[in-house]
């Protein structure tokens, strides 16, 4: 009986439970954090991502350029959407861990359509997050790139092909638009053509 005891004691530290009722909590809320920013990012609303940050938060993206505070973060997020009005982003959320009841670790993927210029791949991303007052908002965030395969070393010489055309005449007008697929892989285009009332779409 004395051997049992012993084994049991033993065993014990290598069994840990399972978050309790309140982490568990606290892990939803800061994943909710990543659905706020994606629909705050495709509205294109600097305000609404910047409010998901701290005031002396800083932020580094995948090409190195480092922002600090609130303001500044704001700025860069403006300029983006600004720059690319059509862009949309996905996150995928890989885990999310707490640290301390107040700090947690977010690391995930985040997509943006339709894709840069250059190789195509992943941009990973890797979020600190704090509790203030009760709401979780983010503290620190580094982005990088990881170069997925894909075909595109053999499409680069059509890429200025990518974006629409259009195209005139009496009567008829023909709209043709060039985008990449998933990856990069391939190279999809659609053409519309408009004779009088009707539209033809390819």
């Amino acid at each position: 009986m004395k051997n049992l005891i012993l084994l049991t004691a033993c065993a014990a530290p290598w069994f840990t439970a399972g978050p309790t009722r309140a982490e568990e909590s606290d892990l939803q809320a800061v994943r909710s954090t990543a659905k706020e920013f994606v629909a705050a990012f495709n509205a294109k609303d600097a305000d609404a991502v910047a409010a998901l940050w701290t005031e002396n938060a800083d932020y580094r993206d995948e090409t190195g350029l480092f922002f600090h505070g609130r303001k500044a973060i704001k700025q860069a997020y403006a300029d983006i959407f600004a720059a690319n009005p059509r862009q949309q982003i996905e996150v995928l959320v890989e885990s999310v861990r707490l640290i301390t009841p107040d700090l947690a670790i977010e690391d995930g993927i985040a997509n943006v359509s339709p894709p840069p210029e250059g190789p195509p791949g992943a941009s990973r991303y890797s979020a600190t997050h704090v509790r203030q007052d009760g709401k979780w908002l983010l503290a620190s965030v580094r982005e990088w790139r990881e170069d997925v395969e894909s075909n595109y070393t053999h499409l680069q010489p059509l890429e200025w092909l990518i974006g629409s055309w259009v195209a005139t005449s009496p009567g008829r007008k023909s709209e043709t638009t060039f985008e990449w697929t998933r990856n990069k892989n391939f190279i999809k285009r659609t053409f519309t053509i408009k004779m009088g009332d009707e539209d033809f779409t390819v």
